[in-house]
């Protein structure tokens, strides 16, 4: 079992190569997270849960909370109650499942919303998750700030429930999620085919956190949008544990990222950010409130990196002055583009 707070999410398909899978994650992931709702139900689960050598949760989600089950409701609980006289460890009931519907093993007690919900209603459906051993909540969020705010608000609840921000702005969730408290992150076994929207994958997930490092007490994150095509996340966390820094990084999509770092200024753990497309003048409006800017960041009215100073925030912008290094050697100083 690995150390690492993370749940391999596999779709149950052909038994023999969800057995294989299964028995591939050996060492990788603290638990696995059995998807059975693909399959029919009188799916052979019992052969197939016993090749794990991790703990299960056993999942079949319903349409009504985003799954892909087509039985009846009676076919799908029976299939899951089989999981758990199998050997599962946990079994995922939603909100609105009677608590007593799967008997014999731990329960998560989740709920999925897929319609992007104001974070001042993120407690109130955090309250609504039924009696269980653990609650989970997925609520699809807009922009990295909303999932941090899931995540804060996640954190004053006890026990802390697991909270899954879904979609492109959410991922900062996935990643820091341990570093707020999350008992664990979920991660696709197979990144072609996750099992939620902004599921990071779990090689690519192991990655990020170099050395065992789930949790961390610095955060840094790039900040654009689109920005889950940079590579600085992989970059970074790599130098982090190469220089034995207790940090992570991560992406940080938004369409408002005053709103983003407002939030962020205010928890002492968040130490800077780098900018890119197009939020390079609203970081440069927004550090000039707050702190000073560089010469070259007054120079062109940009910032592509902010860092925090105390209490105050500097911010730089590095592109000019490596623009200038690179065209030097060609000796193109002064002339015209």
């Amino acid at each position: 079992m690995s150390e690492l707070p993370l749940c391999a999410c596999v779709w149950a398909a052909d038994p023999d190569a969800t057995r294989d899978a299964l028995v591939a994650l050996a060492g990788r992931a603290a638990l696995v997270e059995l998807r059975l709702d693909r399959v029919a139900p009188d799916y052979p689960v019992g052969p197939v849960i016993g090749a794990a050598p991790l703990p299960v949760l056993a999942t079949c989600r319903p349409p009504r909370e985003g799954g892909a089950w087509s039985g009846d409701e009676g076919a799908r609980l029976a299939l899951l109650q089989r999981a758990v006289d199998a050997g599962a460890r946990w079994v995922d009931l939603e909100w609105d499942v009677d608590p007593g519907a799967v008997v014999g093993a731990l329960r998560l007690r989740s709920r999925h919303v897929f319609e992007p919900t104001a974070p001042a209603s993120f407690d109130a459906l955090l309250a609504s998750l039924g009696a269980g051993d653990l609650g989970k909540l997925a609520v699809a969020v807009e922009g990295a700030e909303q999932a941090l705010e899931l995540l804060e608000r996640a954190a004053r609840v006890r026990p802390c429930p697991l909270v899954v921000a879904l979609g492109p702005d959410g991922v900062a969730a996935r990643v820091l999620g341990p570093s707020y408290g999350q008992p664990w992150t979920y991660a696709a076994h197979d990144p072609r085919d996750p099992t939620g929207p902004g599921q990071l994958d779990l090689t690519g997930l192991t990655r990020l956190w170099r050395g065992g490092r789930a949790r961390a007490e610095a955060a840094y994150g790039v900040v654009g949008s689109p920005v889950g095509h940079s590579r600085s996340p992989a970059l970074f966390n790599h130098l982090f544990a190469e220089l034995g820094v207790d940090a992570l990084y991560s992406w940080l999509q938004t369409a408002d990222p005053q709103a983003l770092w407002n939030r962020c200024a205010a928890d002492p753990r968040w130490r800077g950010f780098s900018v890119t497309t197009p939020h390079k003048q609203a970081a440069a409006a927004w550090a000039r409130a707050r702190g000073t800017l560089s010469p070259a960041a007054e120079a062109t009215g940009a910032v592509n990196t902010l860092s925090r100073a105390g209490d105050a925030w500097r911010a730089d912008n590095t592109d000019a002055r490596a623009l200038r290094e690179l065209l030097a050697p060609a000796g193109l100083s002064g002339r015209d583009a």
